[in-house]
């Protein structure tokens, strides 16, 4: 999969969605593409995101 694929551009958004409309956002919070490019060695432990916190919990639920 080439590594641009990887990036928010390439995910398969809502009809009607403008991803420039969100780029502000992105650029606010400090979310490059460089940072997503590169991926995570593990989920970061002080994360409040819903989807890190809800693999944390299956992992440890399935003991892995």
């Amino acid at each position: 999969m080439p590594r641009r694929a990887r990036l928010p551009d390439a995910l398969p958004w809502p009809s009607g969605s403008n991803l420039d409309a969100l780029r502000p956002d992105a650029e606010r919070v400090g979310i490059t593409p460089e940072m997503v490019r590169v991926p995570l060695d593990e989920i970061p432990a002080d994360s409040a995101c819903p989807t890190f916190q809800r693999e944390r919990f299956l992992r440890q639920r399935n003991g892995s």
